[in-house]
């Protein structure tokens, strides 16, 4: 035998759908990374043009950390016009190669600039090369923001 259902169980029904949609929706969209939601930009030094919450990232693909890798912010932004925010993917494990991000976002019209340096197994005054390598030239953004 079927149970008929009252309006007000159908009408709870909805209402608990209604929310677990709300709930799932804000879920996904809070698990995004930034970098998801950003422009892919070259790793190297250049001229990069935003607007106001507009985001673009850098990435090094060969990011290792364990053995020494590190990139040291030498200049940082003016925090009115561009924030950056570091953030490594894919290296769990001690000694890992992962992929490096640095997230560069316009907060406020201007322009600004930033400077990156890669030193292994040392910081910035006196970054070293890897060996057998020259040291890398840093790495410059001018951040201009309409």
């Amino acid at each position: 035998m079927r149970r008929h259902r009252s309006s007000n169980d159908v009408m709870l029904r909805q209402s608990l759908l209604a929310g677990l949609s709300l709930c799932v929706t804000f879920t996904m969209m809070s698990c995004s990374s930034s970098h998801e939601r950003a422009r892919s930009i070259d790793f190297a030094s250049q001229t990069l043009h935003l607007a106001v919450g507009e985001s673009a990232v850098m990435t090094d693909e060969g990011f290792s950390p364990g053995i020494g890798d590190s990139w040291s912010l030498v200049i940082a932004p003016d925090e009115r016009v561009a924030t950056i925010d570091e953030h490594l993917r894919n290296c769990a494990q001690p000694g890992c190669t992962g992929q490096l991000d640095e997230t560069i976002t316009a907060v406020g019209p201007g322009t600004t600039t930033i400077e990156l340096r890669y030193c292994f197994r040392s910081a910035p005054p006196n970054c070293q090369p890897q060996p057998g390598e020259t040291l890398a030239e840093p790495v410059t953004v001018v951040v201009e923001v309409a």
